[in-house]
């Protein structure tokens, strides 16, 4: 139960980011704002994008990706998050006697995922793909 607390309290903290996040991109952009049409800064509030969409765009909308591949013109940029996990494991206890036993334990591991993709062709969005997140 504490463990679902806590994620649900993860979840509404990243869920207020988001947005403020927006927000804070927008402001370091503002000129780059300014100049995407009224369709597209309605999008980008949202957190949302679009094919057509340019690297400024994509940025104030997603963020700086955690990684960016570049090839002949065309870039990809991945986006990562993190996230734990409690992974059940059998653990030998040696005893006095010389015998043991096996005890079941959770252990807590960080693993990363990706979240989203985004491939870019001359600085334009033509295509893109968002991730649940794991279970």
């Amino acid at each position: 139960m504490k463990a679902f607390a806590a994620g649900a309290v993860v979840a509404l903290l990243l869920m207020g980011c988001a947005s403020s996040g927006i927000s804070a991109r927008k402001a370091a952009r503002v000129a780059a704002f300014q100049n995407f049409s009224s369709d597209v800064q309605r999008l980008i509030e949202h957190g949302q994008i679009a094919e057509g969409m340019d690297t400024n765009a994509v940025f104030v909308a997603w963020g700086q990706p955690s990684k960016v591949t570049r090839s002949l013109g065309n870039e990809l940029w991945v986006y990562e998050s993190g996230w734990v996990q409690k992974t059940p494991y059998w653990a030998f206890t040696p005893e006095r006697s010389g015998y043991g036993r096996y005890d079941s334990r959770m252990v807590t591991v960080a693993q990363t995922y990706i979240w989203g993709e985004v491939r870019f062709a001359n600085g334009r969005v033509v295509s893109w793909h968002r991730y649940p997140p794991p279970e």
